[in-house]
């Protein structure tokens, strides 16, 4: 019987070579330094919601407030809201009454934690005006100019 003589030719290897996996790590990097960025801003809008909920509490707290008192509440706790908290429930804003007095109100949530990097709507506000009986929603990157109504992209519709 004749021998098979060994076959010389080299049979192509099976699998991925070390270039072809770092190329695909690299793009798998530029692809989510690509996306980080929008996925952020998605994470920081939806945590908007957090503040108006906060807001919500607040102002229902006033309107429970001022039905026994002849002004709204000028600060948190004991002789003030004493059931709604200064943070927000989720904690990413702190709370401030101001202007308090027989006919209005502010309550303005500021951003804290990497909430902050919310740079266009670190502070969100409702004004109760004292004239017309409505709440006036608003926002501001700085905490001195605001934007209100239609203009005003901060606040949750």
């Amino acid at each position: 019987m004749i021998q098979p003589a060994c076959s010389t030719a080299h049979t192509p290897a099976r699998g991925y070579t070390l270039v072809e996996a770092m190329v695909t790590v690299a793009l798998l990097a530029v692809m989510a330094g690509l996306a980080m960025p929008s996925y952020l801003h998605s994470l920081r809008k939806a945590r908007r919601t957090d503040a108006a909920a906060a807001i919500a509490a607040t102002t229902q707290a006033q309107e429970l407030h001022r039905a026994n008192s002849p002004r709204y509440a000028s600060h948190f706790g004991p002789g003030g809201l004493e059931r709604v908290a200064e943070r927000s429930p989720e904690g990413h804003y702190l709370l401030d009454l101001t202007a308090a007095n027989a006919t209005g109100y502010q309550v303005t949530a500021v951003a804290t934690g990497s909430q902050v990097d919310d740079s266009d709507c670190r502070y969100l506000r409702a004004a109760m005006d004292g004239t017309t009986g409505t709440l006036v929603y608003s926002s501001s990157a700085n905490g001195r100019a605001w934007a209100s109504g239609g203009a005003d992209p901060c606040w949750p519709r």
